[in-house]
């Protein structure tokens, strides 16, 4: 974002990342949400790269507005989430679904046909979503108005870097 050489260490205990489905990389600018990206990590791909082309992608999506206006360092963060564990839970309603994942906890994923729609749960308090509200958006992301709808839960853990560090 600034041109600058990357000021961290690289990531070298892939052991952890055992059992890893995805990851979901977010830049927020002043606050605002700049971009999302994420998805499952490429067979061998090493997890320093997967971030690099998580971000640049993230930086140019073109999904979210961006004012122009100057940013520095302490205006950036970034949030981390990898996704694990995957459950497919099956057709069901949203009325359903919500018995079968952990609100603000776990990642819900809906998918019919070609479409398929993600939310991470830390969506849940940005947007003050109870459960169900949280499915139902689940269904607006993927585009999908009618059942039957296929769902599937995630594990789901999220770090947050900003100007007052990493947590």
């Amino acid at each position: 974002l600034f041109g600058r050489d990357e000021t961290t260490r690289p990531f070298d205990d892939e052991g952890r990342l055992e059992g890893l489905d995805s990851i979901y990389l977010t830049v927020y600018l002043k606050g605002r949400l700049r971009g999302c990206m994420g998805g499952t990590v490429a067979s061998g791909a090493a997890f320093d790269e997967e971030l690099r082309r998580l971000a640049r992608a993230a930086l140019t999506d073109a999904r979210f507005e961006t004012d122009g206006d100057a940013v520095g360092a302490d205006d950036v963060a970034v949030s981390v989430s990898l996704l694990f564990d995957e459950l497919v839970i099956g057709a069901c309603t949203p009325e359903e679904v919500v018995r079968y994942f952990r609100h603000g906890h776990q990642a819900l994923m809906a998918y019919g046909g070609e479409s398929v729609g993600l939310l991470l749960p830390f969506v849940a308090s940005m947007y003050n979503l109870d459960a169900l509200g949280f499915a139902r958006e689940v269904l607006v992301k993927a585009g999908l108005s009618e059942p039957p709808f296929y769902w599937c839960r995630l594990d789901s853990v999220t770090w947050l870097a900003d100007a007052s560090g990493v947590r």
